[in-house]
């Protein structure tokens, strides 16, 4: 029977009784099951992208993200493998070093790139010469060295104080040009937007959601405008120049680019106000409900001795990455972006790894909220609406039920233990 040359080669797809003799096998390596799919991996290889895979730990996620890796070969193009994590990076590049040998790949196909998400951060950056020094990266342990100065230092969890900052405070807000902003809605209103800028617009208008400035704009939608919320509005910008609905917006736009004009400090803050951090939900921000004033003055006190000090931690370079990308039209990117382990990820670094791919249809991202050793407000719903406020259809989130590393009474108790902590 004919195969479609998006499907993996037979011989790597096994059914249950191949897996149970492989992973038996004294002989076999644990590295050889990374070679092989089974056939519900098989189905879901046949989804193109954009891809959202969620699955635990030991469930062949990494697996799948290499073979969409093979598949884009077969189509050519620049291909990019990122994550956050050393260890998944090496073991991606040996499993697609072991499938290509296998003859999976097409063999003239330019290699994809391997990378730490950090890596391309810092190439994105301007690096060194903008002023990003290796020696003067802030991480958690120098954290929580800036924090033995602080009056709360005994009262307040170290590490959680430091996933909330870096995800939700630091990591929630993204860099925005007032004037660039305000540019963008004279050029729509009178109709000489491109479709780029256009789409650049709504980007803007996406990123005021965590601000004050953002949800006075929404709760006006209703008593100004014909729009029921915000995202109907994004959605009308995004139709064709001639339809009527789209200049039904510009009215809409003119009194959200007066407010942008009266705060643009707003814009160019590096943390999100208090009255913005506390309207967040406990999805959004699900540490420190009782103690969310303390904990964001901690946040401004870590943020002052950044600045004073000349230093930089890993959401000043994902901020800075996107401010130049945006400045640049020549900025790379890839015809097809593959993302494991997505939850490690904030907002502002998921919002670069959207501008890295050509196209944002063109990614596959895999996670698992689980995961994640320290709650970070990582959920699918804010990477799913990358898609919504750019008018694209939201994919589904695909599940992988399959675990390689453990029987399912370990899984479940592990879950449950989770679901205790959370």
């Amino acid at each position: 029977m004919h195969r479609s040359p998006r499907e993996p080669p037979r011989g790597l797809v096994l059914d249950e009784e191949e897996w149970r003799r492989l992973l038996a096998d004294p002989d076999s390596s644990s590295y050889e099951a990374f070679l092989h799919l089974t056939r519900e991996q098989e189905d879901l290889l046949a989804a193109p992208p954009p891809v959202l895979l969620s699955g635990t730990a030991g469930s062949g996620k990494t697996t799948l993200s290499v073979y969409y890796l093979l598949r884009g070969a077969r189509h050519g193009g620049r291909r990019l493998f990122l994550t956050y994590n050393p260890l998944l990076k090496r073991l991606a590049e040996r499993v697609y070093a072991g499938l290509a040998d296998r003859r999976t790949a097409v063999a003239d196909a330019e290699p994809p790139r391997f990378a730490l998400f950090r890596e391309i951060a810092l190439e994105a950056a301007g690096g060194a010469r903008a002023g990003f020094l290796p020696e003067r990266e802030v991480g958690m342990p120098e954290f929580a060295a800036i924090l033995r100065d602080h009056r709360d230092r005994g009262r307040i969890d170290v590490e959680l104080a430091w996933e909330e900052i870096r995800s939700i405070i630091k990591g929630a807000t993204l860099p925005l040009d007032p004037k660039r902003c305000v540019a963008l809605v004279g050029r729509f209103t009178a109709g000489t937007a491109s479709t780029a800028e256009r789409r650049e617009l709504v980007e803007y208008l996406a990123g005021l959601r965590n601000l004050g400035i953002g949800r006075k704009a929404e709760a006006a939608l209703e008593r100004r405008s014909p729009f029921r919320d915000w995202d109907e509005l994004l959605a009308v910008l995004l139709l064709p120049p001639g339809d009527a609905r789209a200049a039904s917006g510009g009215e809409a736009l003119r009194w959200i680019a007066d407010l942008v004009t009266k705060h643009p400090a707003d814009f160019s803050r590096p943390l999100l106000d208090l009255d913005d951090y506390l309207a967040l939900g406990r999805k959004r921000a699900p540490n420190f409900h009782h103690d969310r004033s303390a904990l964001h003055a901690l946040a401004v006190f870590y943020q002052e001795r950044l600045e004073r000090a000349g230093r930089w931690d890993e959401i000043d370079l994902a901020r800075a990455a996107l401010r130049t990308r945006e400045a640049s039209a020549s900025s790379p990117t890839w015809d097809l972006v593959v993302c494991d382990e997505v939850q490690d990820l904030a907002d502002v670094q998921i919002a670069l790894l959207f501008r890295l791919a050509s196209d944002p249809r063109s990614v596959v991202l895999t996670g698992d909220p689980r995961q994640i050793l320290n709650p970070t407000g990582f959920r699918w719903e804010e990477v799913k609406y990358r898609f919504r406020e750019r008018g694209l259809a939201v994919p589904d989130v695909r599940r992988l039920s399959l675990n390689f590393r453990c029987v399912g009474p370990i899984v479940r108790l592990a879950n449950a233990l989770l679901d205790l902590k959370a």
